[in-house]
Protein backbone atom coordinates (compact mmCIF):
# COMPACT_ATOMS: atom_id res chain seq x y z
CA UNK A 1 0.00 0.00 0.00
CA UNK A 2 1.31 3.76 -1.00
CA UNK A 3 1.00 6.09 1.58
CA UNK A 4 0.88 9.68 0.66
CA UNK A 5 0.58 13.22 2.11
CA UNK A 6 -2.27 15.87 1.13
CA UNK A 7 -1.22 19.24 2.17
CA UNK A 8 -3.79 22.16 1.30
CA UNK A 9 -3.98 26.18 1.81
CA UNK A 10 -7.12 27.51 0.72
CA UNK A 11 -7.50 31.17 0.35
CA UNK A 12 -10.38 33.41 0.27
CA UNK A 13 -10.29 32.56 -3.71
CA UNK A 14 -8.05 29.89 -4.03
CA UNK A 15 -7.20 26.37 -3.03
CA UNK A 16 -3.72 25.03 -3.15
CA UNK A 17 -2.92 21.78 -2.93
CA UNK A 18 0.33 19.54 -2.86
CA UNK A 19 0.61 15.42 -2.54
CA UNK A 20 3.73 14.17 -0.70
CA UNK A 21 5.29 10.78 -0.55
CA UNK A 22 6.94 9.80 2.98
CA UNK A 23 10.04 8.29 3.01
CA UNK A 24 10.81 5.06 5.02
CA UNK A 25 10.35 6.24 8.65
CA UNK A 26 10.15 10.09 7.90
CA UNK A 27 14.08 10.22 7.68
CA UNK A 28 14.25 11.91 5.08
CA UNK A 29 11.89 15.24 3.61
CA UNK A 30 8.74 13.68 1.44
CA UNK A 31 9.25 13.51 -2.11
CA UNK A 32 7.18 15.64 -3.67
CA UNK A 33 4.66 13.78 -6.53
CA UNK A 34 1.85 16.46 -7.29
CA UNK A 35 1.00 20.10 -6.93
CA UNK A 36 -1.64 22.05 -8.12
CA UNK A 37 -4.23 24.88 -7.52
CA UNK A 38 -8.07 26.60 -8.29
CA UNK A 39 -7.52 29.95 -8.40
CA UNK A 40 -10.12 32.33 -8.96
CA UNK A 41 -12.73 30.44 -6.77
CA UNK A 42 -15.38 33.36 -6.86
CA UNK A 43 -15.15 33.97 -10.25
CA UNK A 44 -14.12 32.34 -13.15
CA UNK A 45 -12.28 28.62 -11.52
CA UNK A 46 -9.57 27.11 -13.00
CA UNK A 47 -7.77 23.92 -11.83
CA UNK A 48 -3.97 23.46 -12.52
CA UNK A 49 -2.62 20.09 -11.32
CA UNK A 50 0.97 19.23 -12.08
CA UNK A 51 2.16 15.36 -11.45
CA UNK A 52 5.82 14.68 -10.63
CA UNK A 53 6.19 17.98 -12.44
CA UNK A 54 4.43 17.33 -15.56
CA UNK A 55 1.76 19.54 -16.21
CA UNK A 56 -1.56 17.21 -16.52
CA UNK A 57 -4.47 18.99 -16.38
CA UNK A 58 -5.22 22.73 -17.30
CA UNK A 59 -9.30 23.62 -17.20
CA UNK A 60 -11.53 25.96 -16.85
CA UNK A 61 -14.23 25.04 -13.66
CA UNK A 62 -18.36 25.34 -13.97
CA UNK A 63 -17.71 27.40 -17.63
CA UNK A 64 -16.88 30.29 -15.88
CA UNK A 65 -19.54 30.23 -12.97
CA UNK A 66 -18.22 30.60 -9.60
CA UNK A 67 -18.20 27.15 -7.39
CA UNK A 68 -17.48 26.76 -3.61
CA UNK A 69 -14.55 25.70 -2.11
CA UNK A 70 -15.02 22.26 -1.43
CA UNK A 71 -16.34 21.91 -5.15
CA UNK A 72 -12.81 22.74 -5.83
CA UNK A 73 -11.86 20.31 -3.55
CA UNK A 74 -13.79 17.97 -5.07
CA UNK A 75 -12.34 18.94 -8.79
CA UNK A 76 -8.73 17.98 -7.51
CA UNK A 77 -9.39 15.13 -5.67
CA UNK A 78 -11.34 13.49 -8.74
CA UNK A 79 -7.77 14.61 -10.60
CA UNK A 80 -5.56 13.03 -7.98
CA UNK A 81 -7.63 9.52 -7.87
CA UNK A 82 -7.10 9.56 -11.74
CA UNK A 83 -3.28 9.46 -11.34
CA UNK A 84 -3.23 7.68 -8.14
CA UNK A 85 -5.18 5.09 -8.77
CA UNK A 86 -4.34 2.96 -5.41
CA UNK A 87 -4.53 5.82 -3.19
CA UNK A 88 -8.11 6.82 -1.57
CA UNK A 89 -8.18 10.41 -0.51
CA UNK A 90 -11.03 10.22 1.82
CA UNK A 91 -13.61 13.25 2.21
CA UNK A 92 -15.06 13.52 5.81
Amino acid sequence: MIYLILVLNAGSSSLKFSVFEPTAEFAEDPTERARGQVESINTAPRLSVSIEAVNVVEKDLADGAAVSHATALLAALEVLSEHFPDVRFPVV
